[in-house]
């Protein structure tokens, strides 16, 4: 039995459309790495809540830019803080991306408390410069400092520290303040 050619042309047109629609649809649900079109996609992973350093890592992992637009004043913090943690993202975590998207992090002060302390000892100023901000924070508050942390030209792409207000290798008095410049 032969059938009719409108039936064949319907069928026809019907798995045109069906393709069209997975090639654009799955890859937009998760299924796939690219469109027809060629573009290629990536699914936002969870940072939120980490530490900076780790959330900018694993977005780079996921080819993705991690881009911070502002950052909260942190005066004279102490021992057994860390500077800063990852509070909330933008898009949100399984939200599918064009390769090389943005993923806007919003920080929020990490700190255990304290300050301002009375010291008498003296310490001697650790080399920062070029490292992460918990890093930085961290052997700064650990060798009796109080650190200040300052960003410039915002948004920050790296949380490293670009310069530091006391020389490396000064000897000052425990709980003097270094400010540490982020960019």
């Amino acid at each position: 039995m032969k059938r009719p050619l409108t039936v064949l042309l319907v069928r026809s047109v019907i798995v045109v459309v069906a393709s069209a629609l997975i090639a654009v649809v799955l890859p937009a649900c998760g299924g796939g790495g690219s469109t027809a079109a060629g573009t290629r996609y990536a699914t936002v992973p969870k940072v939120a809540p980490s530490y900076p350093g780790n959330a900018i890592g694993e977005l780079h992992r996921a080819h993705l830019v991690a881009v911070v637009p502002s950052l909260p004043v942190v005066r004279r913090g102490g021992p057994g803080g860390n500077g800063y943690a990852v509070i909330s993202q933008k898009p949100s975590p399984g939200t599918r991306v064009p390769v090389g998207s943005t993923v806007t992090l919003r920080l929020g002060v990490s700190l255990n408390g304290g300050g301002p302390w009375t010291f008498a000892r003296r310490v001697e100023v650790p080399n920062v410069v070029g490292r992460s901000v918990e890093t930085a924070y961290r052997l700064a508050a650990d060798a009796g400092l109080a650190v200040t942390l300052h960003a410039v030209n915002l948004p920050l792409h790296r949380m490293a520290v670009q310069s530091q207000s006391l020389p490396a290798g000064r000897v000052v008095d425990e709980g003097s303040e270094i400010v540490l410049t982020l960019g």
